[in-house]
């Protein structure tokens, strides 16, 4: 079945609760792109899900939700946190824009650093 993208639905699950790695399964057994990379912030090979970075979405049977703490965490990863990204400055500005899309629909202001340098 496929899977339908609803960032106006917020969910607050713990981070920790949520299985990126079968989340990464669904989504690459589903293999639609534009599902695979609102999901994962940095998605450079479609075919190889173990380089696929950033995770900040959760699956809601058929419907893949933002997940609030998810964007909290990456956010926290992109401005340098757990050691940062390693990605290619193109990739890590395209994040930026799309955590900060969040945390627009999120009605919250992004933290500090979420600049797309």
């Amino acid at each position: 079945m496929a899977i339908r993208i609803d960032n106006s639905t917020v969910s607050d699950k713990a981070w920790g609760d949520v299985d990126k790695a079968a989340l990464a399964r669904r989504l690459a057994e589903n293999g639609d792109a534009a599902v695979i990379r609102e999901a994962f912030a940095y998605v450079p090979d479609l075919e190889n899900r173990s380089e696929w970075g950033g995770p900040h979405h959760e699956l809601q049977g058929d419907t893949l939700v933002v997940n609030r703490n998810g964007v909290h965490a990456l956010a926290a990863a992109l401005s340098g946190a757990r050691g940062g990204v390693k990605w290619p400055p193109s990739a890590r500005v395209a994040a930026l824009a799309h955590v900060r899309k969040h945390y627009g629909a999120m009605d919250e202001e992004p933290p500090e650093g979420m600049s797309a340098e």
